[in-house]
């Protein structure tokens, strides 16, 4: 979408064969800060806390990095 190849998010999963709202959730996580990003794949994020706990949360998209770094005690 950054480069213009889509103009929605639904034209992306249209073409790609999946719901918007999949994609729109996966795209919010691009907004994580990257020590938080390397620390969930590298699985040491704390127990309490998983991708499907941050694409759960009901936040604006403003709100996801900001939510998931007051979890992270880095």
């Amino acid at each position: 979408m950054a480069c213009g190849s889509f103009q929605t998010i639904k034209a992306l999963a249209d073409v790609k064969g999946l719901f918007d709202h999949y994609v729109w959730k996966t795209l919010r996580l691009g907004y994580l800060a990257p020590d938080i990003v390397e620390t969930i794949l590298d699985r040491r994020q704390p127990s309490h806390l998983s991708l499907h706990q941050i694409n759960a949360a009901k936040l604006p998209d403003t709100g996801v990095r900001n939510a998931a770094r007051s979890a992270f005690p880095l």
